[in-house]
């Protein structure tokens, strides 16, 4: 007799959580815009509004990541954890910026 799990192996990742099918698309979609955002922050000592855009565009980004956790029902306390320490270096990134340089 197989076990419960030989028969339907558990699903780990997006998939368990009713995701759509397209979403491995969208979650590599994400890292090249995650990578990009930190790439213009790196850009950004050379050209200040070029990281001015990549932090505000890494703070809509961890907004959206966000969004989508809350959409998916994750309650696990390390997610969020790990989420509001990223979430405060992006937001400290543009507070940063702004303040040193002003709006561009």
């Amino acid at each position: 007799m197989r076990s419960r799990h030989e028969l339907h192996p558990p699903q780990i990742g997006h998939r368990n959580r009713g995701a759509p099918g397209h979403s491995g698309v969208l979650a590599g979609t994400a890292r090249l815009l995650l990578g990009a955002g930190s790439v213009g922050l790196i850009a950004g000592f050379g050209v200040p509004a070029l990281g001015t855009a990549a932090a505000s565009g890494l703070v809509l980004y961890f907004l959206c990541a966000a969004g989508a956790h809350v959409r998916g029902r994750d309650t696990r306390v390390a997610s969020w954890i790990n989420w509001s320490i990223f979430f405060g270096l992006a937001v400290a990134a543009l507070a940063v910026g702004l303040a040193h340089r002003g709006a561009v």
